[in-house]
């Protein structure tokens, strides 16, 4: 061989190295993860668990293959006798759309939990060892959407090309699939734990897995749910707004002492099924006649909307016996320029905004939201020593902002409804169990209107005794209440447990 055929080999190996390396880079592992955590315990339902923390990321592509999102993680897997394969999985997330998943990760399901004593207001932001953690029954994935906890697509364009209904179930089920192979999980129990907008994303999370994938979900725990959007928003022509929530309105008013003795003397349940009667039964009936109603029979249920409200029977006659969320939240405590929560009616606060049209601060957001934010980050740089070196972002005002609904009309979300993915999960999975949780004073998803959304499933007999749901004495984010998180953790243990049977 002579110096040019020499230096003609060795440039082309070169250039292939080079290639190579190239390519690595390209190519480069679609799992980054690490163990942030070995052989921490805690004593959870009664037992000791061992368990270690792993955090990462999933990097998926969207529609346009140059477009990237690094979704994260945080897993716990308990140490147990058993093979993995034989302890379910839960894979949790929460809302918004926009939302981390630190309510449920450090609020509830977790080894380490946040003391919110609500509906009193919570202090510092100090977490402690969770009594109740899931993790006494199966291992947790917490995952958090694009542009929310440490999660990021590749540039702003990006982002916003996974903002909306469909591109986020993709992402998700891609993320499912890859975690389940990177950890041998496919043949373990499998859970979606969603709330909220959440409880929308696993339904229809678990049907594309199921369609698409060929993938059965075995359990899914829906909290605070929001299948079918249309249902309780609030328009002139929708009369079942206005019925879902008075049962809800009633039960916040009793909180606050607002209502008689007779009603304020009744429990909880009690006063929520004597609204809920008289809603389905009169109260729906009289709005269906809008302007034929008699002027005496008007009168009448305003009268009764009086006495379930303590709003003004004026009130009612003047806006055609129709109250919305928004006016009630405001007219409640009118008198004295307050406003109740949204989220959690029993929780209020004074009204910056009470001369206005505008709907005001929500007092049962803004004030659990910096104590979470404290603690997550806290909880990141100090127990699991992940220190990113950016702060973890719990919501992401953008995405709810820019989220593509796919809606067929201007009303956006209005027109959205996943009733019809669990209904076909149902039919082709008749082993899927559902649990589905509310709480009476949640303004936000009423529990009146959850039970509407499952009674219209129309499901059969057989198919429906899967289907569990349970109202709370508490809001919106169940947990935060001392009491029903027991009580939450005591039947979902149960639940879970029973998937392996």
């Amino acid at each position: 061989m002579n110096i040019f055929q020499f230096c003609l080999t060795l440039s082309l190996i070169f250039s292939g190295y080079l290639s190579a390396q190239e390519e690595a880079v390209q190519e480069q592992p679609a799992i980054i993860e690490k163990v942030l955590a070995e052989n921490a315990s805690i004593t959870a339902q009664g037992q000791k668990l061992v368990y270690d923390v792993h955090g990462g990321s999933i990097t998926l592509k969207g529609k346009d293959p140059n477009e990237t999102a690094a979704i994260h993680f945080i897993a716990y897997f308990v140490k147990s006798p058993l093979q993995k394969m034989s302890r379910p999985i839960a894979f949790c997330f929460n809302g918004g759309p926009g939302s981390s998943s630190v309510w449920l990760h450090m609020g509830f399901l977790g080894p380490k939990i946040i003391s919110t004593p609500l509906p009193q207001i919570p202090g510092v932001s100090c977490y402690h060892d969770n009594p109740v953690s899931l993790l006494s029954v199966c291992d947790l994935v917490f995952i958090d959407p694009v542009a929310t906890g440490f999660s990021k697509a590749s540039d702003e364009k990006s982002e916003r090309n996974f903002f909306g209904v469909e591109e986020d179930i993709r992402s998700a089920a891609d993320f499912v699939q890859l975690f389940l192979t990177k950890f041998q999980r496919w043949q373990s129990p499998k859970l979606i734990i969603g709330e909220s907008y959440g409880t929308a994303r696993a339904v229809g999370l678990a049907h594309l897995l199921q369609n698409e994938y060929f993938l059965n979900i075995d359990g899914l725990i829906l909290i605070s749910l929001a299948l079918d959007f249309p249902t309780p928003e609030q328009n002139p022509t929708n009369d079942l707004s206005n019925m879902l929530h008075l049962p809800t309105f009633a039960v916040i008013a009793q909180y606050h002492k607002k209502l008689g003795k007779h009603y304020s003397e009744m429990s909880v349940k009690e006063l929520a099924e004597a609204a809920s009667a008289f809603s389905a039964t009169e109260y729906g009936p009289a709005l269906f006649s809008g302007s034929q109603l008699p002027a005496k029979t008007k009168e009448s249920i305003a009268q009764r909307l009086a006495e379930f409200t303590s709003l003004p029977s004026a009130f009612f006659i003047s806006h055609n016996l129709r109250c919305g969320p928004f006016q009630f939240r405001k007219k409640l405590f009118k008198e004295t320029s307050s406003v109740v929560g949204r989220f959690d009616g029993r929780m209020m606060t004074w009204d910056p905004l009470s001369s206005s049209g505008h709907e005001g601060i929500d007092p049962s957001f803004f004030f659990v939201t910096s104590p979470f934010t404290c603690a997550i980050n806290d909880y990141l740089a100090k127990d699991l020593k992940w220190n990113k070196q950016e702060p973890y972002l719990i919501l992401n005002c953008d995405a709810l902002r820019f989220w593509n609904w796919h809606s067929t009309s201007r009303c956006g979300f209005r027109d959205t409804s996943f009733l019809q993915d669990l209904r076909m999960s149902l039919a082709k999975n008749p082993n899927l169990k559902v649990f589905v949780a509310a709480g009476y004073y949640d303004l936000a998803t009423p529990f009146f209107a959850q039970q509407y959304t499952l009674n219209h499933l129309f499901v059969p007999e057989r198919q429906s005794k899967n289907i569990s749901f349970k109202v709370y004495e508490t809001g919106h984010m169940i947990y935060l209440d001392e009491k029903p998180r027991k009580e939450l953790s005591a039947d979902l243990s149960q639940f879970v447990k029973l998937l392996s049977e």
